[in-house]
């Protein structure tokens, strides 16, 4: 009967490890879309609507002043590098869901800490870029 209670016991508290590990993870991409709604941008709701897989665990899109920028949070910063050779794969090939100008590819994507933050040809971008230099 103990080990019974035991496992129990066990089973709810790995339940509730993973959901507030869940609840972090998309608190810390959500971190982008609170400073720009605090910063006068009209931001849309999330939706995975032309995600592209570049290797971040959390991804979401919105659409920001009318267009979309995607969001990609990684795991750790380092592994961010592996997300910009991704998206410069993509851009490159012309695969995607992306229409961008490819010079200078780097102008496409914004990249801080555990973040890499897909632009495109936002109209907004130079204003976006200052407020996550400024505060995320």
């Amino acid at each position: 009967m103990r080990e019974l209670i035991n496992l129990r016991t066990f089973t709810v508290a790995i339940a509730i490890a993973l959901m507030l590990a869940a609840a972090g993870c998309a608190e810390r991409v959500d971190v982008v879309i609170d400073l720009l709604k605090a910063n006068g941008f009209d931001v849309g709701e999330k939706s995975e609507e032309e995600l592209v897989f570049v290797g971040a665990p959390h991804a979401t899109g919105v659409d920001v002043n009318g267009q979309r920028i995607l969001i990609y949070r990684f795991s750790k910063p380092e592994n961010v590098r592996d997300g910009v050779e991704a998206t410069e794969d993509i851009l490159k090939a012309g695969t995607g869901f992306w229409e961008v100008s490819l010079d200078p590819i780097e102008d496409n994507y914004y990249t801080k800490g555990e973040f890499l933050i897909f632009l495109g040809g936002h109209p907004d971008s130079e204003r976006i870029r200052k407020l996550l230099d400024d505060k995320l």
